[in-house]
């Protein structure tokens, strides 16, 4: 079953163009699939940014409580009820302190987590915004962002895989966010 909205998307394709659709089933442990049948009861589905830096790059992030060294793009929670585009703005404000206009709706990833018997489908919306000069500084203290830092886009695929081999605890975690690195590098900016 799809959590995209056929409506939503309809406009969504209308402002931002026709996006890649893709769908992964990832098996993943007991807990991970507790976490995000847990998840799914707050979030619809989240937002993925690629947000374009000079010199043909693209701004990552960390927080506090991921492993040592690991950079990823920005994304952030659809609340119950929330507008798809309005999501995607609100994330980047909080996150990056940015108001760049959206350009474009990259793609969607249509997720479904797997364990034993038990499915949970998840969506993820890629969206891609202006380049900005401007400095990253979060606005919500609540996200946990503790450096910002930027990679080349061709390095996407490199980040990719260094997020799927991250060790058994956060292993199901790395394969799902490795997956929008990957689908964000096949396009070339």
């Amino acid at each position: 079953m799809s959590r995209v909205d056929a409506n939503e998307l309809a406009e969504l394709t209308a402002r931002f163009g026709a996006p890649v659709r893709w769908t992964r089933a990832l098996d993943v442990t007991r807990e991970t699939i507790a976490e995000w049948r847990d998840a799914t009861k707050k979030r619809q589905a989240e937002i993925v940014l690629a947000l374009p830096r000079p010199g043909k790059r693209v701004l990552l992030h960390t927080k506090d409580f991921y492993p040592s060294g690991v950079f990823r793009v920005p994304s952030g929670g659809i609340h119950l009820g929330e507008r798809v585009e309005d999501a995607a703005r609100r994330e980047m404000r909080e996150e990056t302190g940015f108001t760049a206009p959206l350009t474009r709706l990259l793609g969607i990833i249509e997720y479904e987590f797997r364990h034993a018997e038990e499915r949970v489908p998840f969506v993820s919306y890629v969206f891609l915004a202006d380049e900005t000069h401007d400095a990253p500084h979060p606005m919500d203290a609540g996200e946990r962002i503790t450096q910002f830092r930027e990679a080349v886009w061709s390095d996407l695929p490199r980040l990719a895989q260094m997020l799927d081999d991250l060790p058994e605890d956060w292993r199901d975690w790395g394969r799902f966010r490795a997956i929008a690195h990957r689908l964000i590098a096949d396009f070339k900016f």
